[in-house]
Order: C-alpha cells, then sequence, then structure tokens
C-alpha cells in the first residue's frame, strides 16, 4: 500500500513515515502542500494522510486540491487542535476521519505487530 504523508512539521513527518514503514507501508513524504500535490499528480497512492494546521495551504485547502486530481483517495487530516469548522469542512470533502497529531495510532512496542487500522466515514 503506497502512502503520502503531508506535515510541515519535520518531527512528526519522519516520525510517522518511519512507524508506517516499520509496518511495511510504502511511504513518500512532503513538508510543503504543492510538494504533495506535484507527487499526486506524478504518482498513484492508496492513501494520503496530512495535517490540517500548515502555512500556505491549510490541510481543508490541500483536501480541495486533492479532489480536483483524485476523487476517490482517502485523505485522513490530522491535528493537533482542529476547529468545529475545519472538522466539518473536512468531511464535506470526503476527508477520512482525523486524530490529533499522535493520538490513535499504536505505540512503538506495538508496531512489530503489523497491524493499522483506518477508519473511514462514509456516507448516511
Amino acid at each position: 500500500m503506497r502512502l503520502l504523508i503531508l506535515d510541515d512539521d519535520d518531527l512528526i513527518l519522519t516520525t510517522y513515515a518511519s512507524l508506517l514503514r516499520d509496518l511495511d507501508f510504502d511511504v513518500d513524504t512532503a513538508s510543503r502542500a504543492d510538494d504533495a500535490l506535484a507527487k499526486m499528480s506524478a504518482q498513484k497512492y492508496d492513501v494520503v494522510l496530512s495535517d490540517i494546521q500548515m502555512p500556505g495551504m491549510s490541510g481543508v485547502e490541500f483536501l480541495k486540491a486533492v479532489r480536483q486530481i483524485d476523487l476517490d483517495v482517502p485523505v485522513i487530516l490530522m491535528t493537533g487542535g482542529p476547529t468545529v469548522e475545519s472538522a466539518i469542512e473536512a468531511l464535506e470533502f470526503g476527508s477520512a476521519e482525523g486524530a490529533p497529531d499522535g493520538e490513535g495510532l499504536p505505540a512503538p512496542a506495538d508496531a512489530g505487530k503489523g497491524k493499522l487500522r483506518l477508519r473511514v466515514i462514509e456516507e448516511a
């Protein structure tokens, strides 16, 4: 499974990438939204993970741009401090359920189990 992770925080970006690679995911990273969009134009991804709060282009704006490239790719938006408005707007554009940065990921001791579950919100 090929994943793209977008986050302007290098520590979070490298931590997520390392954890997911240890779980045998094929991971590409980007620290800027325009770089991530360029990668998406050149490569098909199975899942995209993106921070919501970033300089330049927000995660919600990024999600809107992603939908111009790929209507079907699951996008998981993550943040340390979402607003209700940004969460609602993200869901309107088809984001998968987001988790605050670092929450919901397996602890390093659990990473070797090779399990990662993604929950996707489906329209009622």
